[in-house]
C-alpha cells in the first residue's frame, strides 16, 4: 500500500512501512522469520473481489475492468476496529495494487532486515501440503515431532469445508 500499513507514519512506503510497524510493536526483526504467503495474481484478485464487503472501487468491480484506471481505498483497520478510508491512491489498474504488494514482499527478502524472509505460495500449500509445511518448519528451525498427515475433506470446527481435493481440482481446472 502506498501509505504504508496502519500505524506506520504517512511518510513510509512499502517495506519501510512494515519495518516501522514491526519496530513500533517491539519486534526484533533480526530475530524474526517473515513467512509471506502469496496466491497467483488472478486467484488473489478474485478472492479480494469476494472477500471485501465494502465497496472498494478498484476491487469490487468486474474482472473485465481490472485493466482500467481506478482509485484504490486504504482498507486497513484502525485501532478502534473501524476501516481507515482516509488514504486513497490512483492506479493504472487493479493489477497494480497486487504488484505493489509483491514488490514490498520482494523488498523485504532483498533488504535482509529479518532473520529470514521467504515466500510460500498458496498453490504449493494446497498441492503439496506436507512438503510445504516441512519447508516452513525448516526455515523456522523447527524439528517435526513426526510425520505430517494430510487430512482430506474433514470438517473444520464442525462446519463443512470443501477440503483440499476441491481446491486442487479448481486450481487445475
Amino acid at each position: 500500500w502506498p501509505h504504508g500499513l496502519q500505524g506506520a507514519g504517512n511518510a513510509s512506503v512499502g517495506a519501510e512501512s512494515l519495518y516501522e510497524v514491526m519496530q513500533s510493536s517491539g519486534t526484533d526483526m533480526a530475530d524474526t522469520v517473515a513467512v509471506m504467503m502469496v496466491k497467483s495474481p488472478l486467484a488473489t484478485l478474485q478472492s479480494w473481489n469476494t472477500a471485501f464487503r465494502d465497496p472498494e472501487p478498484c476491487i469490487k468491480r468486474s474482472a473485465r475492468t481490472w485493466d482500467t484506471p481506478c482509485t484504490a481505498m486504504d482498507m486497513s483497520w484502525t485501532e478502534d476496529g473501524s476501516r481507515n478510508y482516509l488514504q486513497s491512491l490512483d492506479v493504472k489498474s487493479t493489477m497494480e495494487i497486487y504488484n505493489r504488494y509483491l514488490k514490498m514482499y520482494h523488498d523485504v527478502v532483498k533488504e535482509g532486515k529479518f532473520k529470514k524472509a521467504v515466500f510460500i505460495t498458496y498453490e504449493d500449500l494446497v498441492e503439496a501440503p506436507a512438503e510445504t509445511v516441512l519447508s516452513i518448519a525448516n526455515v523456522m528451525n523447527w524439528k517435526p515431532l513426526g510425520d505430517i498427515a494430510v487430512m482430506e475433506g474433514l470438517p473444520v470446527g464442525g462446519y463443512p469445508a470443501p477440503g483440499r481435493p476441491l481446491m486442487v481440482e479448481e486450481m487445475r481446472g
